[in-house]
């Protein structure tokens, strides 16, 4: 627990800064679409002694589309703070394969079409056999939820890994999880959906578990994650013990 929280606040104090992809995992693969950056797991990074080498046992990948803001000065903020840092900590600790938008290209990927990120965002997906994509996005504080997951209406998904992942968050004291009701699946969830064999699972997240001044629940969204892609792979671990069998 000491080290999830000294690792968290070393990422929340620099997830200001645009180029903190680079700098936290300088040497990582390139991916190839203009503007945008694919982070690949390597076991080396991973404890398997406390936690699970996803890369080997199943593929999950985490797309963080909205990152950049362009504000009246000219200056570049990030659009939604610290969901960068929750993915960023999915992919060290876990091995989850990540695509996390690195410039500015004044398109939204969540709303419109972005044809660069959804080609890399298709080829990272087959080429890699990814089972599962985690779509993150920060929602306003006055929204009337702590978590929404935008499944269009259960459809992307399979329901036990949908339910799983609420009932991670619940675990954790993040109660009020809603489904498919302002927020049912933006362009990447249908992307996935349509172009690909993986599930997908749009995941709305509350300003006030991405606040620096609160590192506790931003602890529990990631301690939540954490555990339901665990869940996750152990089913597909069974699953594939079933065939054998």
């Amino acid at each position: 627990m000491e080290e999830l929280n000294k690792y968290l606040n070393e990422l929340v104090v620099n997830n200001v800064t645009p180029g903190f992809t680079y700098a936290i995992i300088s040497d990582r693969d390139y991916y190839g679409a203009v503007g945008y950056k694919s982070l690949f797991p390597q076991k080396e990074e991973t404890n398997l002694d406390t936690l699970y080498d996803i890369a080997s046992l199943t593929k999950v990948l985490v797309v963080l589309p909205l990152i950049f803001k362009l504000v009246e000065n000219g200056k570049i903020k990030l659009a939604e703070p610290f969901t960068k840092a929750i993915a960023l900590y999915l992919t060290k600790y876990l091995g989850c394969y990540c695509i996390i938008k690195n410039k500015d290209t004044r398109i939204d990927a969540n709303s419109d079409i972005d044809e660069e990120y959804k080609k890399a965002l298709i080829k990272c997906v087959n080429d890699n056999d990814i089972r599962l994509v985690l779509d993150l996005h920060g929602a306003k504080e006055t929204r009337d939820f702590d978590v929404e997951l935008g499944t269009l209406n259960n459809l992307t998904a399979d329901f036990s890994s949908i339910r799983e992942l609420e009932e991670s968050f619940l675990e954790h004291g993040i109660n009020d999880v809603t489904h498919n009701c302002q927020f049912k699946g933006g362009v990447i969830t249908k992307i996935i959906y349509g172009q690909t064999n993986a599930d997908v699972i749009q995941i709305e997240i509350n300003k006030k578990f991405r606040d620096l001044t609160n590192i506790d629940r931003l602890e529990k969204i990631c301690l939540s994650l954490v555990s339901s892609i665990k869940m996750y792979v152990n089913k597909c671990i069974n699953r594939v013990n079933d065939i054998k069998k």
